[in-house]
């Protein structure tokens, strides 16, 4: 079970899993977050439906942080992500 996620189990969540997106032009892009939380297990496949989706989180980076903190969040909006979180790296000089 995870804390703070009213006890999801481990099995809910995944990594290199790609979500469908609604592109601007009418077509169907896709996104992998860093991490994704499900109401239920999913099938094993590289792209699933948002329709089961808790929680994406996106771990900025340097080199694409305004896709990570401004592009991703509106396009995981637009396909009805409920909850996102954009966890910042500590700037380590």
């Amino acid at each position: 079970m995870i804390p703070g996620l009213g006890g999801v189990p481990a099995e809910h969540i995944a990594q290199a899993v790609g979500l469908p997106i609604p592109g601007r032009d009418g077509g169907v892009g896709g996104r992998i977050p860093d991490l994704v939380v499900w109401s239920k297990a999913q099938a094993d496949a590289v792209w699933l439906p948002v329709a089961y989706v808790l929680l994406v989180v996106e771990i900025v980076s340097p080199v694409s942080e305004g896709v990570d903190t401004v592009t991703k969040r509106s396009e995981y909006s637009a396909a009805g992500v409920p909850q996102q979180w954009v966890v910042e790296q500590p700037c380590w000089s």
